[in-house]
């Protein structure tokens, strides 16, 4: 194998490697993780990888997924289809991307606490440890009904305080990204109401 070819494939590697962790990937995102140059060599490097992804069509731009025999390099068995939560998936990686992509990018995975010795739960859509090693939550809020984003901020105000006691006085980071300033300030409210150290941004383009 000439040092081209390993270059080659080891971009190849990097490339499928960006988009399994999260699971959908547009141009865009890729092009901002990788260097891929301008569109046209983009579309190029995209276009070898045919083998491994399949892609669909997210409001004229392409968005690409492991087929099977990509997951097959990464020997994952979970099966990836673009579903109507796709808008959903496609701003989580917005929220990646303006949170500098974390390494530590566990989409959907539990937080767990307790409470006077009761266990309990809260699936976020995305949770991560920073630098210093401070839990961050994730929530995407497209159109999430607001009594339900009501009740996770409680939650989260319960697990702030028993991370606060775990911790030595250390504080979560949730990140709620929403689509309306409406949206923006009335989780804010829920947040300062809860005790809950929250960071909201808004991302308009997915309305």
């Amino acid at each position: 194998m000439n040092i081209q070819t390993h270059i080659k494939l080891n971009r190849q590697m990097m490339i499928l490697t960006s988009i399994r962790k999260l699971k959908f990937a547009t141009r865009r995102h890729l092009m901002a993780i990788h260097d891929l140059g301008g569109i046209r060599n983009a579309n190029r490097i995209l276009k070898d990888l045919s083998a491994f992804v399949n892609s669909t069509v997210y409001k004229k731009e392409y968005v690409y997924y492991l087929n099977k025999k990509g997951r097959a390099l990464f020997d994952d068995t979970e099966k990836i289809v673009p579903t109507i939560r796709l808008a959903h998936s496609l701003m989580r990686n917005e929220a990646w991307l303006y949170l500098f992509c974390p390494d530590d990018w566990q989409i959907e995975t539990p937080i767990r606490y307790k409470i006077d010795d009761k266990k309990k739960t809260i699936i976020p859509d995305v949770k991560f440890r920073d630098e210093e090693g401070i839990l961050n939550a994730v929530e995407i809020d497209r159109t999430q009904m607001m009594n339900i984003n009501s009740e996770k901020m409680k939650r989260y105000g319960e697990f702030t305080t028993y991370y606060k006691n775990k911790y030595k006085g250390k504080i979560p980071i949730v990140h709620f990204f929403t689509v309306t300033e409406y949206r923006q300030k009335t989780l804010e409210q829920f947040a300062m109401n809860n005790g809950v150290y929250v960071k909201v941004y808004i991302v308009p383009e997915f309305q």
